[in-house]
């Protein structure tokens, strides 16, 4: 299922003011006919390339929803999509969070986290991982792999938000006991951490989380049992950047590779439970436009958009001015789905940041 939007939260350095924008990615990033995507297939061929290609100007318009920051608070840094697409958790650098619907333009309280997290939070949602409990109980797990950069370092970096999912948002905010329906858990410390990890969840029940420091290696969570186990070895990592995006059409891990974040990854993970080795490299795609030759990235993210589309954001900067480029890529089987992959390059646009910070596209 495709997604309808991008959630873009940018925020104001100025007044720290941060807006979220409902981008739409088919009407900005992806070609509207199969006639034109496959035009745009074969101005991807190397030898059609162009060395500085040229990049719309993307203009936002009025922002969905507006929240200011307490001036007691460092910043807010967790933002994460429920399963339901228009339903968005948010907290900072304190314990406190909340819920907003884009649909119903609506927020809900939700119990503060039991720890504070810092910025470099990875999120995995999942329903809840034992068959015993009820159909419509989900789980949000939340790693802060980096747990010195939040205000309070002593606790857990490492919580599961329980939940029961519901057609209606507001049906729990009318109870009088809605906040039963949420409730955090900690659990047990992750043995690594850093800025520099990689991450995946496996079949709805592990979590893979390894780094490229030397010695560190990699570590997978039960999220049943609530065990981490050090991989046999403990010296093979994961060969990509960030967090890895399951497309269950293509059977296929995506992520941005951990040699140029320019380059977008397909990876197949072995079905045992844990993975008794890194997932492997199946395919290896150049996704992104020759940028000017003035211009650099300093740092890439990758938003699956569903069925094989992905959206990625690439923040880049020329002379002190600062840019966010986004660019619609489409994978899939030649002949029909009776071929090997190939990865379609759609549009790119990029959005002046001026006075803001990208705080995350979801």
């Amino acid at each position: 299922m495709n997604r309808r939007f991008l959630n873009l939260i940018l925020q104001d350095s100025n007044t720290r003011i941060r807006s979220l924008y409902l981008l739409d990615p088919w009407k900005h990033l992806f070609y509207p006919s199969t006639g034109k995507t496959e035009a745009a297939a074969v101005r991807a061929e190397p030898e059609n390339q162009k060395q500085d290609a040229l990049i719309n100007p993307l203009k936002l318009h009025k922002p969905r929803f507006r929240f200011e920051s307490d001036p007691r608070v460092k910043s807010m840094h967790l933002f994460s999509v429920l399963p339901k697409e228009s339903c968005l958790l948010l907290a900072d650098s304190t314990e406190s969070a909340f819920l907003y619907d884009v649909d119903l333009n609506a927020e809900l309280p939700i119990p503060a986290m039991n720890f504070p997290k810092g910025p470099n939070c990875v999120c995995f949602s999942t329903p809840h991982p034992n068959p015993y409990y009820p159909l419509d109980t989900h789980c949000l797990y939340v790693l802060d792999l980096s747990p010195a950069t939040a205000i309070n370092t002593i606790g857990s970096s490492f919580e599961v938000l329980n939940y029961f999912s519901s057609d209606h948002f507001s049906t729990p905010q009318l109870s009088p006991s809605y906040k039963n329906s949420y409730y955090w858990q900690s659990l047990p410390q992750p043995p690594l951490a850093g800025d520099k990890c990689s991450s995946m969840m496996v079949g709805g029940s592990t979590i893979c989380v390894s780094s490229v420091e030397e010695g560190v290696g990699a570590y997978t969570f039960d999220m049943l049992n609530k065990v981490w186990t050090c991989q046999v070895g403990n010296e093979w990592v994961m060969p990509f950047y960030g967090k890895a995006e399951y497309v269950p059409e293509l059977s296929l891990y995506f992520a941005l590779s951990a040699d140029s974040p320019r380059r977008l990854c397909a990876l197949d993970c072995a079905s045992t439970t844990p993975p008794a080795g890194p997932p492997t490299l199946r395919h290896t795609f150049d996704c992104l436009d020759h940028l000017p030759e003035k211009w650099s990235t300093y740092k890439s993210h990758l938003a699956n958009l569903g069925s094989g589309s992905f959206c990625i954001v690439s923040l880049c900067e020329n002379m002190k001015r600062q840019f966010a480029v986004f660019t619609g890529v489409e994978v899939k089987p030649c002949n029909d789905g009776g071929g090997p992959l190939r990865m379609i390059r759609h549009l790119s646009e990029r959005y002046n940041l001026g006075s803001h910070s990208v705080k995350c596209a979801l």
